[in-house]
């Protein structure tokens, strides 16, 4: 497999991350997007993808 044909997650998977903690914090989609350019419509989608993804089990709870 060559490098070129690795490619990278998509930007909402990218921001996915730090989106839900400032969702968290409480600013708007809009307010989320200016820091990465991005829109706020890419903001919604990496938080819905995000919380759509299966969450580790605790076996210790």
């Amino acid at each position: 497999m060559q490098v070129s044909q690795i490619e990278s997650p998509p930007a909402y998977q990218r921001i996915a991350p730090r989106a839900i903690v400032l969702h968290q914090l409480g600013l708007s989609d809009t307010a989320i997007g200016r820091c990465p350019g991005v829109s706020d419509k890419t903001i919604a989608k990496a938080i819905k993808w995000h919380l759509e993804q299966p969450q580790p089990s605790s076996r210790w709870a």
